[in-house]
């Protein structure tokens, strides 16, 4: 057995995601791959793949972690932590690494657009190579200045319809900032490791945002309302998290569009889509147009340092 084999094979009782770099060491011997992209899941190759960012969408193979990669039960190492494992490893690894400057490693901004709260230490060099999302998450991309109307063009949406759909949208984050600034400042302090004891959530977003096109958006206040004075009662007892809440609120109260959670401002979107014109996005999704779409849309992955 040689030390390849033996990594992958210790790396597999530490279910760790290797399924990720056993298909980069099969790829990168096929010419035709001259770009190795690794991203946090499907959606985010679907969307990369379709930009016009010819680093991406050209003879790019992309790879991410797969649910089959996992024991059913164990804990799994996916989204970020996976890309960051991945990276972490192909620049160690003595039989992988000489194919490093074809990889590009992409992951999301979220509210660490420095990769501060990650335990793969992130050295200078690395910034050639790992890059991240102007936004929270790819999702953003779509809410962004130039391309919101972008995507109401592609619609066969007029711009007037298009600022009623802004309208809307702004009343939804002013009344919802609160709750996303301390779920943000939870996330953070939960992906940290710090010291402090974690926060036992009890309602998920799941739980508060009910999205029904029968009628508007639920937003169920009362469970919102309960969630939000937890949290704040939590954050009270930690200046530190106190501090970050303020400007988390205040960013995503400015630019909702770069800093709120992607999902979040994306479901908002389909939602309204669905709602006031009949427009099923999760059926665009799976159709050219939706490639049409992307590919006119300003896309720009930022290095670290950015």
């Amino acid at each position: 057995m040689n030390r390849f084999e033996e990594t992958i094979r210790a790396n597999i009782a530490y279910e760790k995601p290797i399924g990720m770099i056993i298909r980069y060491n099969a790829a990168r011997v096929d010419r035709r791959n001259k770009r190795f992209v690794f991203v946090e899941g499907k959606g985010d190759k679907e969307f990369y793949i379709s930009t016009a960012n010819e680093r991406l969408n050209r003879q790019a193979y992309y790879l991410y972690s797969y649910r089959s990669d996992y024991i059913d039960g164990s804990e799994k190492i996916v989204g970020k932590a996976s890309v960051l494992y991945c990276h972490e490893y192909v620049k160690y690894s003595s039989s992988l690494k000489s194919t490093m400057e074809k990889c590009i490693f992409i992951v999301d901004r979220d509210h660490d657009p420095d990769l501060q709260y990650t335990k793969y230490p992130i050295a200078s060099e690395d910034k050639n190579h790992i890059c991240r999302t102007k936004g929270y998450s790819f999702e953003n991309y779509f809410l962004m200045e130039g391309n919101i109307q972008k995507v109401f063009k592609h619609l066969g949406l007029s711009n007037e319809e298009y600022k009623k759909f802004w309208e809307a949208f702004e009343k939804f984050w002013n009344t919802t900032v609160n709750y996303f600034a301390a779920k943000a400042v939870i996330t953070i302090n939960y992906n940290n490791n710090a010291i402090r004891p974690k926060y036992a959530m009890r309602y998920k977003g799941s739980d508060i945002f009910v999205y029904d096109t029968e009628k508007n958006i639920d937003v169920i206040h009362e469970k919102k309302r309960e969630e939000f004075q937890r949290m704040s009662e939590y954050m009270e007892k930690f200046p530190s998290l106190l501090n970050a809440y303020k400007i988390i609120r205040k960013r995503i109260r400015n630019k909702p569009e770069i800093y709120m959670r992607g999902h979040d401002a994306y479901d908002y979107l389909k939602y309204y889509l669905k709602k006031e014109k009949g427009i099923l996005f999760d059926d665009i999704e799976k159709k050219q147009l939706y490639k049409t779409i992307v590919l006119d849309m300003d896309v720009h992955i930022m290095q670290l340092d950015n």
